[in-house]
């Protein structure tokens, strides 16, 4: 399958990722009612920032998950990606397009701890935390796509699930302050 445009993978993006995410949110905690978009951007955020990650194993197995008219522009080679022998200035360019329209995904991602309990909040802030360093590692250094160790090293993710089981969640710039200390009445 291939996407012509962003938009078109973005479409695909809200159907699976965001879907799954307003599907799983009920399970995650939500007190709130009208969550469903910020879970629909969230869990588009999420699955993108994935697809951008996995660009060169997804190419090895023909599944190009990423807008050919983008690629094209930023002269990105399907078969060099394989090999990944894309870099210099067309893979910067390219990663840091796509991170720049997952961004803005992210901080409207971000309200859904609006709608959240404690436990939710906790959960969530995790995953997006989790992403987001994803997201900020690929802007910063575009090449590490390439690494045939994933984008964050065994450590930085033992890092991040190490914070979250002692409840230690980091500040996430998309996610809003106070959220999930809301008082119950």
């Amino acid at each position: 399958r291939k996407f012509e445009t962003f938009d078109e993978l973005e479409v695909f993006a809200a159907r699976l990722g965001g879907g799954s995410m307003a599907a799983c949110a009920s399970v995650l905690g939500i007190e709130r009612p009208d969550y469903e978009v910020a879970a629909v951007q969230c869990g588009k955020a999420i699955m993108l920032t994935h697809l951008l990650a996995g660009m060169v194993t997804n190419t090895k197995q023909n599944k190009l998950f990423l807008p050919q008219q983008d690629l094209t522009e930023c002269e990105i080679e399907e078969h060099r990606v394989k090999l990944r022998q894309t870099s210099g200035k067309s893979l910067n360019h390219f990663v840091r397009l796509m991170c720049s329209r997952i961004e803005k995904l992210f901080y409207e991602g971000g309200q859904l701890v609006n709608h959240m309990d404690f436990d939710g909040v906790r959960t969530v802030k995790s995953l997006l935390e989790l992403h987001w360093t994803m997201l900020m590692k690929m802007k910063r250094e575009p090449e590490v796509i390439l690494s045939t160790d994933g984008v964050l090293s065994g450590r930085e993710l033992l890092l991040l699930k190490s914070k979250h089981f002692m409840g230690l969640e980091g500040k996430v710039p998309i996610v809003p302050e106070g959220a999930g200390h809301h008082d119950h009445h």
